[in-house]
């Protein structure tokens, strides 16, 4: 009776709810992000989530910055969305962003019970280019 009581209790405890968050962001083809481009930003959650998306800047000071990281600017927050997966195209602006620093996207969700989890997640960090114009044999067919 009591291996029955274990396990049953073992078995509940596996069931509780752990929300995942996956996410991550497109580069150009050479692997870089410039000011001003396009990116798209791709996520995939397994519960229905209060999503909030930040684009972030990372920070040494840990001490002023205790995630490693400052929001340089949120593109939305209590947005909430069920289960699967959803994309977001962001333009890199060119004015809050410095060549040679390192940014990503941070992206947090809550569940929506009445005493909410929260979940999140950071892309890869990525390095700031300068934009630089094709050449014109990069343009020729």
């Amino acid at each position: 009776m009591k291996f029955a009581t274990i396990t049953g209790g073992l078995l509940g405890l596996s069931t509780l709810s752990q929300a995942a968050i996956n996410l991550t962001h497109s580069t150009n083809p050479d692997g870089t992000v410039n000011k001003g481009d396009f990116v798209r930003i791709a996520w995939e959650i397994d519960e229905t989530l209060d999503l909030m998306l930040s684009f972030v800047k990372k920070e040494d000071d840990t001490k002023k910055w205790p995630l490693g990281h400052r929001p340089i600017y949120t593109m939305w927050g209590g947005l909430r969305l069920d289960e699967g997966k959803g994309s977001f195209v962001y333009n890199i602006p060119s004015g809050k962003v410095k060549e040679g620093q390192l940014y990503g996207f941070y992206l947090e969700g809550k569940t929506i019970e009445e005493s909410p989890l929260e979940f999140n997640n950071l892309t890869e960090w990525f390095e700031m280019h300068k934009w630089t114009p094709p050449k014109k044999e990069d343009l020729k067919l």
